[in-house]
Order: structure tokens, then sequence, then C-alpha cells
């Protein structure tokens, strides 16, 4: 069971840098929530699930602060360090535009990612789509077994609330930066504490060459993101050559 946590104040932001230190080989989950990457202001909520828990951060009110502020037992240890800390796994989905967002607004270089979206892509090849999955699709087609129950209600409570928070598909973003965070508002965030850890059971099942090709595709992406020519929300497509299926992971375009 996950609890989740609002930290909206700095001072708690120190202590949860402190058991984040004092584990350093817990691999944590990155999502994020707002208005839109490119827009002014437009992430409200930075998320990171961490061991049995979720915490809710708070870039929008805080901005710089809330990744220069130190561990209260360590002054060299920020949220900064923690994101480009090669040795520490981070674990999202379509990291591109939460990459590009932490490297234009702070001059943050998150290193040591995990794409879940990058392995979705490698093991399953056979989608005739030409876009890369969402999360909704990757976890839908996971070739780790039968998707149990709760994981697809978890999905289609996930999409569901997701469209009530998007100004472009006649939802609403404000509750996303009210304080303190609706209900509804935790509960669509808790959604990514149930389904990005199941997607990650098919990153530990995969041998290790494997996962290390997942590792390098991920991490290249990191790379494109902070390209001047990246451009956000591009949705990146597959390929046909010669009637076989390719898949391009260059996060610029087609």
């Amino acid at each position: 069971m996950i609890r989740l946590t609002a930290l909206l104040d700095l001072e708690y932001v120190a202590h949860l840098l402190f058991w984040l230190n004092f584990h350093p080989d817990e691999c944590i989950y990155l999502s994020a929530k707002g208005r839109g990457f490119g827009e002014p202001d437009g992430v409200a909520i930075l998320q990171i699930i961490f061991l049995n828990q979720m915490f809710i951060l708070d870039p929008y009110k805080h901005g710089l602060r809330l990744f220069q502020i130190a561990s209260t037992e360590d002054p060299m240890y920020t949220l900064q360090h923690v994101l480009e800390d090669p040795r520490r796994l981070k674990i999202g989905f379509d990291v591109r535009s939460l990459s590009n967002y932490l490297y234009s607004s702070f001059g943050v270089k998150m290193t040591g990612i995990l794409d879940l979206q990058v392995l979705s892509i490698l093991q399953q090849s056979d989608i005739e789509s030409p876009f890369l999955p969402s999360l909704r699709t990757a976890v839908l087609s996971t070739k780790s077994g039968p998707v149990p129950k709760a994981i697809r209600q978890a999905v289609c409570e996930r999409t569901k609330r997701s469209k009530a928070f998007v100004d472009q598909k006649g939802g609403d973003s404000t509750p996303l930066y009210l304080r303190p965070l609706p209900r509804k508002v935790m509960l669509y965030c808790a959604n990514d504490a149930i389904l990005l850890p199941y997607l990650m059971k098919s990153y530990l099942s995969l041998a290790l060459p494997a996962q290390e090709e997942a590792l390098k595709l991920s991490n290249s992406r990191l790379l494109t993101s902070r390209q001047k020519d990246f451009v956000l929300n591009a949705p990146e497509r597959r390929l046909k050559d010669d009637g076989k299926s390719q898949t391009t992971l260059t996060a610029s375009g087609p």
C-alpha cells in the first residue's frame, strides 16, 4: 500500500532528502503534473515515489529553491544531486518533457534514468500504431502476463481523471495549482504509484543485455531532450522501411 504525502513546505523536503541519502541503493519513480511543460509555471507538482510512499513536491511555489535545499544531515545533498546522480536509478514514463523542463528551468541534468516507454517499445515491436505507446497502452499490452483486474481499474481511473485536468480537452488544470491539494488531485497522483512499479516488473524480468539496452536508450533520450532543437510534445513515430517495422528513438521528431 502506498502512502501519499504532500511536502509543500521546504523544511519537509530536507527530511525527505535525509531518507534518500540514507537509502542510496533504492530506486525512485518520477512523474509530474501541470498545464504543460512548455508553458510558464506549466508544472504544478513533482512526484517522487520512494519505497512505499509517494511524496508530492511543489516546484510551482518554490522554483529553484526546491532543488537547492539540502538534507538535514548533509549540506551537499540536494534534490538536484539526487536527480543528477548516475548511481541512483530513476524511473519514469516518457521522460523527455520532464527532462527538458528540469534543464531549461533549473539547470538540472538528469542521469541514471530508465524510461518505461522505451522498455515498452522494445517489448512491443509488433504494435501497428504509428505512434509510441501511452502509459495506458504500455500497461495493457505488457508481456509479463495477464494484467490483473486492479491494474486495469487503475489504468481506466487514471485515464478518466487525467482528462479532467487537461485544459485542451475541456478539463481544468486549476486544481493542480491549489494549496492544499484537493483530494481529487491526490487520487489522480496515486495511480502513478500503482502503474509505474507494475511496468517495472517487465524490466526486472529481462536478461541483463536487454536491461542494459533499455537503460542506454533511455539515457540517450535525456541528451536529446536538452538540445536546442528539442520540440516539446512532438510525438515520436515508428518508421517502416522495406516493409519492416522499425522505431526511432530520437526525441525531436519523426
